[in-house]
């Protein structure tokens, strides 16, 4: 056991770590960014400016093209067809960037760092949990046994061929076939190294909450990175909480594995 502890504490001390980058992420965005400060994409002069209007760079450069066209002796009906086309794109990106620069006119460069911290939590907690319990289920000897009845899924020939070569352990398979960002999934995983969570987590007031807000957290991650979504509401204090939730839970089942008498 003192060696899956020594192997152990190394993660659980990156995992703190990470979540730690986070709430600095969400630190900085709130005492060191000047809320003045408005997102790159937001544009003063494409925002206020009118995009069917052609400026002065873009008609002399417009004109020199035509003059060019027009020695190489090419076809007015072709120089009028481009130059058409040339305005046509011209208008179509002048006014793609005026509703760009339009819809960041008025976000808070704050939310996207808030957003983001909220993303790393997520990612610290996943990784975090993957590696415990590839480390957690080296010397459990009753895991052989709990997944000879278990259907493994997607387990490949490559990953039975590392195993049988012992380049691999039987976590490494096992923890392949989970997504540790989805709870019901970690609840399974982590069942088969002896921790019930409907007694040890659910049954406990403040882990439970803490459980939730995980949840509700994994969710909105994902939209956040599969999406472009921006949670216009999220503010210091919200990742703080979250912080707290995601160091909580992290923190009760490391403690748990390696044999602490509190979960």
């Amino acid at each position: 056991m003192r060696k899956i502890r020594n192997k152990a504490i190394h993660p659980y001390i990156i995992f703190r770590s990470n979540l730690n980058k986070a709430m600095q992420l969400s630190w900085s965005a709130k005492y060191q960014i000047n809320n003045s400060i408005k997102p790159f994409l937001f544009l003063e002069e494409t925002y206020n400016s009118n995009p069917l209007e052609i400026n002065l760079e873009t008609k002399e450069k417009l004109e020199k093209i035509e003059k060019s066209m027009k020695n190489k002796k090419i076809p007015n009906k072709l120089i009028s067809f481009y130059k058409n086309g040339y305005k046509a794109g011209y208008t179509f990106e002048r006014f793609t960037w005026k509703q760009i620069s339009s819809l960041n006119k008025d976000l808070d460069l704050r939310l996207i760092f808030y957003n983001q911290s909220l993303v790393m939590l997520v990612s610290a907690f996943e990784v975090f949990l993957g590696d415990l319990f590839i480390i957690a289920s080296v010397k459990n000897k009753q895991l052989k046994e709990k997944i000879s009845n278990r259907k493994i899924k997607r387990i490949t020939y490559d990953q039975i061929e590392k195993y049988k070569q012992r380049r691999i352990s039987l976590g490494d398979i096992i923890a392949e076939t989970y997504n540790f960002q989805n709870l019901n999934e970690l609840v399974e995983a982590y069942k088969l190294l002896g921790i019930n969570f409907k007694k040890e987590i659910y049954g406990d007031p403040k882990a439970n909450k803490s459980f939730e807000k995980i949840r509700k957290t994994i969710e909105e991650r994902h939209k956040v990175v599969h999406e472009g979504y921006i949670n216009k509401k999220l503010k210091y204090e919200d990742i703080q909480v979250l912080w707290s939730a995601f160091e909580d839970i992290g923190s009760k089942i490391y403690y748990r594995l390696m044999g602490h008498p509190k979960i």
